[in-house]
C-alpha cells in the first residue's frame, strides 16, 4: 500500500486524470502497488471506499488521452496478439538451438528469446497493414469507431467485433515476420506492442 507524501502525490496525479470522476467513484481509500499487465513493471491500483477498485494510468494523469489514432493502432495489436504470441511460442520451439539462443535475421547474432522481437517484414509494416485494411473497409485511422474504455480494461477495444475478426484473419493471411535484435528493431524506429514483443 501507498502512504504517506507519496499517497498525497497519487491523489493529486489522479484528479488530472482525463476520467478522474469515473475513476475516484466513491471515493479513493487508499493506492496499491500491482504488477503491470505482462509481470514485468509496476503498476498501481485505485481502492475506493465501496470496496471497488480500478487501474490507473499515471502518463494518462500528465500527458492525457494520447490520439485516437494511436488507440486505434493498440486496439488492433491487442486483436492479433493471441496469434503473435502463438507464432513466437512455435517459432522457439522449432528454431532455438542447444544454447537456447536464435539467431537475429539481420545480423546473425545469438540472441535469447527475451532480446529479440518479432518484426513485421516490409513493405507489409504494422501500420501499413492497418492502413491498407482500414482503407478497404471504407474507414480511415483517425475515425475508427471505438468501444468506451472500461475500467480494469487494457487498451481500448473496436467498436464493432466484426471488424476486429476480419482484421484478425486479413493479418494472419498477410502478415511475415522475422526475429530481430531487439537493438536493431530499436534503431529501424520499432514500437512496444502492449504485448511486450514489438510487431512493427
Amino acid at each position: 500500500l501507498v502512504d504517506g507524501e507519496d499517497h498525497e502525490t497519487l491523489m493529486e496525479l489522479t484528479l488530472r486524470h482525463p476520467r478522474a470522476e469515473e475513476k475516484v467513484g466513491a471515493g479513493i481509500d487508499r493506492f496499491r502497488v500491482v504488477l503491470g499487465p505482462y509481470g514485468k513493471s509496476r503498476a498501481y491500483e485505485i481502492l475506493r471506499r465501496d470496496g471497488t477498485g480500478t487501474d490507473i494510468s499515471f502518463p494518462k494523469c500528465v500527458d492525457g488521452d494520447p490520439p485516437h489514432r494511436t488507440l486505434v493502432l493498440r486496439s488492433l495489436r491487442l486483436v492479433v496478439e493471441p496469434d503473435v504470441n502463438a507464432l513466437r511460442q512455435r517459432l522457439f520451439r522449432t528454431l532455438i538451438g542447444e544454447d537456447g539462443r536464435l539467431p537475429c535475421e539481420l545480423t546473425g547474432e545469438r540472441l535469447l528469446p527475451t532480446e529479440g522481437h518479432l518484426d513485421h517484414i516490409a513493405p507489409h509494416t504494422f501500420l501499413r497493414l492497418a492502413i491498407l485494411f482500414l482503407e478497404a473497409h471504407g474507414l480511415e485511422i483517425d475515425t475508427v469507431p471505438l468501444a468506451p474504455p472500461r475500467d480494469g480494461e487494457i487498451g481500448r477495444r473496436l467498436l464493432e467485433p466484426d471488424l476486429a475478426e476480419r482484421f484478425r484473419a486479413f493479418h494472419a493471411r498477410v502478415a511475415r515476420f522475422r526475429f530481430i535484435s531487439a537493438r536493431e528493431n530499436l534503431s529501424l524506429g520499432g514500437r512496444v506492442a502492449d504485448g511486450g514483443h514489438r510487431i512493427t
